[in-house]
Formats: structure tokens, C-alpha cells, sequence
């Protein structure tokens, strides 16, 4: 038997995928260029978002450990 978290946690991937698959259809669609454009331009943004992300991460990862989560 799931936790409440664990089923809340995989309704939200489940959505996340079903989003993911429904904003690729258009791109399969789409001219080489155009699917080399959005490509380069997701992972741009990915490079540009990593000191936030590792910042979050590094705040959980605190976190957890305050309150006991890790060693």
C-alpha cells in the first residue's frame, strides 16, 4: 500500500510524462532545423538553470539532513 506522498508523487510524473508526450507531437512534425532549434534552445536553458537547480539541491540535501533524512 502507497503513502498519500508516494501516490500524490506518482500522479505528478504520471502528468509530467503525459505533458511531456503531448508537447512532442508538434515537434516530430516539424522541419530537422526547427526540431535542432528547440533542441539547442531546451538545453541552453537546462546550462542556464544549473547553479539553481545545484542551489536547491544543496538546501535540500541541508535540510534532510537537519532534520535527521541523511547521514
Amino acid at each position: 500500500m502507497s503513502t498519500p506522498l508516494e501516490s500524490s508523487l506518482e500522479a505528478t510524473i504520471q502528468m509530467l510524462a503525459t505533458e511531456a508526450r503531448r508537447a512532442s507531437r508538434p515537434l516530430t512534425r516539424a522541419p530537422t532545423s526547427q526540431r535542432t532549434h528547440a533542441i539547442e534552445a531546451m538545453a541552453k536553458r537546462r546550462l542556464d538553470s544549473r547553479s539553481d537547480v545545484e542551489s536547491a539541491n544543496a538546501r535540500d540535501l541541508q535540510k534532510a539532513q537537519e532534520s535527521g533524512l541523511s547521514d
